[in-house]
């Protein structure tokens, strides 16, 4: 991913040493947030605003390879080649508040300086690699946490198995593999360890070794991106951002199987243990607190979804232990106050929605079920048995409706505060 986001920053520098249009100038800033996993609908507001702040009325036409700005006759201006295929979220963050900048202020810059500006904005670094590390070993530890880890040997697998696969992605990254590889590879160290903590008898039969490192995999805001396009009825890109996600998530499934083979495999049939409330939310904050690192949200930022996860993550509690509408319902109204509390946090602070929101709800997601479920799919294929059977489609349904169930939450969240809230100063600028 390091190595994804310095080739973007010389390919952005190079535009903005030949930018002398204002086209070049507009077809940067979408390059920007495009690549950086900014939604698509707020990247066409963003940009045909800043387009407006120039006396230009420019439409942006998005496609899962590139992206084309037309004029008022429909006619092509620039082509933008590139896929949302990363999320930076330092980046996205930076660029907004330059092209809120530059339409906010009585006469707009020169298309030079703008393109610096923004030219310095999609360079933003990551988080350095030890902090990248110490994040995914906190989030798995947290996620031990929830799914009611209780052998002592279990926090001392689970945290160094993830730091690893994080080690391991940076390093794959800056050699130019792509998420998927990375995705594979972290994945099959958690397997890997997994496998080990069975030959020791040191891991109960959830296999939660190996299941909570792959955990902190999960592509959400490819899913919840993509989730948001099929909604606004953009169909090419939502098919196309959910099969790069799904493809991701099949890595993670083949990497965690294969390594988890030398200790068996993943048992369809064992769930992880309930917790206590008191347990299960604060490990839902520092699991919360985790995920932003990943895609390099702000420090400042990271406060709401640490608040809004643990709010969240009681409710569900609450929904699936108390009232016993189990995981699908929980999952929704939990993500649909997210969605409804981080929309107006993420437009305020000029961040991506997709990041934020699915940090604060990320101890949530139900890899678990997905895991055993495809787990289960290959036991099928040795010996088909009705118990296997039923164990299969019971976990890739819950699986598949709670992943569907916290989509629509969040998108229904976001959705609601959006019509309910005042017009931006981009917006305004833009007549809007």
């Amino acid at each position: 991913m390091a190595a994804g986001l310095r080739g973007h920053a010389v390919t952005v520098s190079m535009m903005a040493a030949e930018t002398t249009h204002p086209e070049d100038v507009w077809a940067l800033a979408l390059r920007n947030l495009v690549a950086g996993g900014h939604p698509t609908s707020d990247t066409i507001t963003a940009v045909e605003s800043l387009a407006r702040a120039y006396g230009r009325d420019v439409r942006v036409v998005p496609s899962w390879s590139s992206f084309t700005l037309v004029d008022a006759a429909d006619r092509p201006l620039r082509i933008v080649d590139v896929a949302p295929l990363g999320v930076n979220m330092a980046a996205v963050t930076a660029t907004l508040a330059t092209m809120d900048a530059a339409a906010s202020a009585p006469h707009p810059p020169p298309p030079a300086d703008l393109a610096a500006r923004l030219t310095a904005a999609a360079a933003r670094p990551p988080y350095p690699t030890w902090l990248f590390a110490l994040a995914a070993a906190t989030g798995a530890t947290a996620l031990a946490v929830i799914f009611g880890a209780v052998r002592p040997s279990t926090y001392l697998f689970v945290p160094v198995a993830a730091a690893l696969g994080a080690v391991l992605r940076r390093f794959l990254g800056r050699r130019g593999v792509g998420l998927i590889g990375q995705a594979f590879g972290a994945a099959l160290i958690g397997g890997l360890a997994g496998a080990l903590s069975v030959q020791l008898d040191l891991t109960s039969p959830a296999r939660l070794v190996a299941v909570c490192p792959a955990m902190v995999l999960v592509p959400g805001p490819h899913l919840l991106n993509a989730t948001l396009d099929l909604a606004a009825r953009r169909m090419t890109m939502g098919l196309g951002r959910l099969a790069y996600g799904s493809l991701i998530v099949l890595a993670i499934c083949a990497g965690l199987l294969l390594g988890l083979a030398p200790g068996g495999d993943l048992p369809v049939t064992a769930a992880g243990l309930s917790v206590a409330l008191w347990l299960d939310v604060p490990a839902a904050m520092v699991a919360a607190a985790s995920y932003p690192i990943y895609f390099s949200l702000n420090a400042r930022l990271i406060i709401w979804p640490v608040l809004v996860g643990g709010l969240a993550h009681a409710m569900r509690w609450f929904v699936v232990t108390d009232a016993g509408w189990g995981v699908v319902a929980g999952g929704f109204v939990a993500c649909l106050i997210a969605g409804a509390l981080l929309g107006p946090v993420a437009r305020r602070h000029g961040a991506s929605f997709a990041g934020v929101g699915f940090a604060a709800v990320v101890a949530l997601v139900p890899g678990v079920y997905v895991f055993r479920g495809v787990s289960g799919l290959l036991d099928l294929t040795v010996a088909a048995t009705a118990d296997t059977t039923t164990a299969v489609a019971g976990d890739l349904s819950a699986g598949g409706l709670t992943l569907v169930a916290m989509a629509i939450g969040l998108v229904a969240g976001k959705a609601l505060t959006a019509a309910l809230r005042p017009l931006t100063r981009v917006e305004v600028r833009g007549g809007r």
